[in-house]
């Protein structure tokens, strides 16, 4: 015969439904954390497009105001040497923040100590 239980006790089945609860938040709190990082990322990179493409205009346009060889050479090396450093600080910027969101998307997922 199964013992009464008291008001201190709780089902195994309730239990699991706890956890369950804490599990699912914990899953929701992380999904939001990494779409958020996406999102930002997203939002960089059309800002570096955006950064790029009006750069890039520039460039052209004084390439043409280029009287001698001398001059269209020296603005295309100044146009590749802006560029490469663009692209590797924008390389660097973007794996930072690939590095900040999945730090934020774990930590919000692993439960804290004082949620036990």
């Amino acid at each position: 015969m199964a013992r009464p239980k008291t008001s201190d006790e709780t089902t195994p089945a309730a239990a699991v439904l706890g956890m369950n609860g804490e599990v699912a938040e914990s899953i929701r709190s992380s999904l939001e954390a990494a779409m958020k990082s996406t999102i930002a990322l997203q939002e960089e990179i059309f800002a570096f497009a955006n950064h790029r493409l009006q750069t890039n205009t520039a460039a052209g346009e004084a390439l043409l105001k280029c009287k001698t060889f001398e001059d269209a050479a020296a603005a295309q090396r100044d146009w590749a040497r802006a560029t490469t450093e663009d692209y590797m600080q924008e390389a660097n910027k973007l794996m930072q923040m690939t590095r900040e969101g999945m730090q934020q998307a774990v930590t919000t997922f692993i439960p804290t100590s004082s949620s036990k």
